[in-house]
């Protein structure tokens, strides 16, 4: 738990999201969260908050709908679609 509030007040110090081209709402930390940590997906009934998210950063935003048709798709065996 230290390592990761001590993460946390790095990534929130002001020259850090400058740099990053964030403010400190809670859209952009989850953007950054996700980014930096390799997420495949930002699951989120407002897509609004994280458009171009896709195309400038390659982490795909989904509503919770499509996630788990995505997921359910995944888990299906082969010949039971």
């Amino acid at each position: 738990m230290p390592l990761f509030f001590e993460y946390e007040a790095v990534a929130m110090r002001d020259e850090h999201l400058n740099a990053a081209g964030l403010s400190l709402d809670e859209a952009a930390i989850v953007r950054e969260l996700a980014v930096n940590g390799n997420a495949d997906a930002i699951v989120t009934f407002n897509g609004r908050d994280f458009a171009g998210v896709g195309e400038r950063f390659g982490v795909v935003v989904l509503t919770p709908r499509d996630a788990l048709t995505a997921i359910s798709h995944k888990s299906t065996p082969k010949g039971e679609a």
